[in-house]
């Protein structure tokens, strides 16, 4: 705004409970980044309002926000006959995860969507029934996390990597090399360590899989001979992490190492499905509809307390689309509500905030940007301002002159004949 406000209150409403409140100062004409330390509270959806209380402002006093809390991650490992005692550590009661020892044989294809991740630990057999699975729960939003064999037969599960075209294990490198640390900036372990860390021990490498190149594939961790040790790709609306190690100590000691925990909790629990936090109305975009497949010629409905409508759902690349086409005019939390009445999705909708912007423009300047969007500016005293917008609305007036015109001819007419009798 145009003037400075002192000791304005802020507050995150959640749920329509309080969750937090912020005292702050602004300056005239600036913005300000405010923060709201709270807790999500439990898993799912969450409506959130941030409010300025009060009669100081007028306008743009709320802001609609909503996202989801996931539940506790669920995952499945596959194994050939020995169960990695490091994962079974990892993975134990009271981690946070609930996760299920198979071996391929075991698992039942119907459940396999049920989970968030499954772990190939270094199996060496794969039905073409369990590839085609494997496959469609990536595509669907799923995260493979893949180990290779200690024995070199890689065949088998190369043919699943070669299905979700990611990728596939070469031949088996024998070089003593150490690990290099992770990309720092990497989204999926940023945050780890704050920097660089200073004379740290890495994981050791005595034999590792030379890892076959493809597109979009992301080496986030490498050995300092620059292969890779780990590499994300991703597939469809799910993710492939492929290490080159087995989970064996005469291969490395990832296994055993402080780095493993970190790592793989990251990998476990990663979910590239964050919702995004709001739109704004009237807006063309088509809108994320993360892990979700609707069926053909399903009937959705989208609204709120006070719109409704029946939008197009669209599916590109196996990820599927909202599209509004700009016609939601009301600010506030839509729903999404599929044919049996389910709700399947939230999204927050705000006014556009350009329109409030305030400040004083020169005639000249409003004048400029008028033209450049094709708007005529009328500038008259305020007792001419009706007749001008009436002019423009309704165009010039000729009927008058026509009959002017007319009158006109006649008269002259009348004078001529008048001549000719003389």
């Amino acid at each position: 705004g145009t003037e400075a406000a002192t000791d304005v209150s802020l507050r995150l409403i959640e749920n329509e409970v309080v969750k937090g409140v912020a005292n702050t100062d602004l300056e005239a004409g600036k913005s300000k980044q405010v923060t709201i330390p709270f807790v999500a509270g439990e898993q799912g959806w969450k409506n959130v309002r941030l409010e300025l209380p009060g009669d100081e402002f007028n306008f743009d006093d709320v802001f609609h926000l909503t996202y989801l809390v996931q539940k506790g991650s669920k995952g499945l490992v596959l194994n050939e006959k020995v169960v990695s005692p490091n994962l079974k550590a990892l993975f134990s009661e009271g981690s946070g995860f609930k996760v299920e020892f198979l071996t391929p044989l075991q698992i039942v294809y119907d459940k396999l969507s049920e989970n968030d991740f499954v772990v190939l630990d270094g199996i060496t057999e794969a039905s073409t029934g369990l590839v085609d699975e494997l496959s469609k729960f990536v595509e669907a939003g799923g995260t493979l996390i893949v180990f290779p064999s200690t024995t070199q037969e890689t065949n088998k599960v190369n043919l699943v990597l070669q299905k979700l075209q990611v990728g596939t294990f070469g031949e088996l490198i024998t070089q003593n090399v150490e690990a290099d640390i992770w990309d720092l900036k990497d989204p999926l372990l940023y945050g780890i360590f704050d920097k660089t860390p200073k004379n740290i021990d890495l994981p050791l490498v005595s034999k590792y899989y030379k890892l076959m190149p493809s597109q979009r594939q992301i080496a986030f961790w490498k050995l300092k001979n620059g292969s890779p040790l780990a590499s994300r790709i991703k597939r469809g609306a799910g993710t492939v992490f492929i290490t080159t190690v087995p989970l064996n100590k005469e291969f490395s000691n990832l296994a055993m190492h402080p780095l493993f925990v970190p790592y793989m909790l990251r990998i476990a629990s990663f979910k590239d499905s964050e919702t995004q936090l709001y739109y704004e109305t009237g807006t063309e975009e088509m809108l994320t509809l993360k892990n979700i497949q609707p069926s053909a010629n399903e009937i959705w409905n989208l609204k709120n307390k006070s719109e409704e409508l029946i939008p197009e759902i669209v599916l590109r690349d196996k990820q599927a689309y909202l599209i509004t086409n700009g016609s939601l005019v009301s600010e506030g939390i839509y729903t999404l509500i599929d044919s049996k009445q389910n709700e399947r999705y939230r999204f927050a909708f705000n006014l556009p905030r350009q329109e409030s912007v305030g400040g004083v423009e020169l005639l000249e300047e409003l004048k400029s940007k008028a033209e450049s969007v094709g708007v005529k500016l009328i500038s008259e005293k305020p007792e001419f301002i009706g007749s001008n917008i009436k002019k423009e609305g309704e165009g010039t007036s000729l009927w008058k002159y026509f009959i002017l015109s007319a009158l006109l001819f006649l008269v002259v007419e009348m004078i001529l004949i008048r001549i000719w009798k003389v």
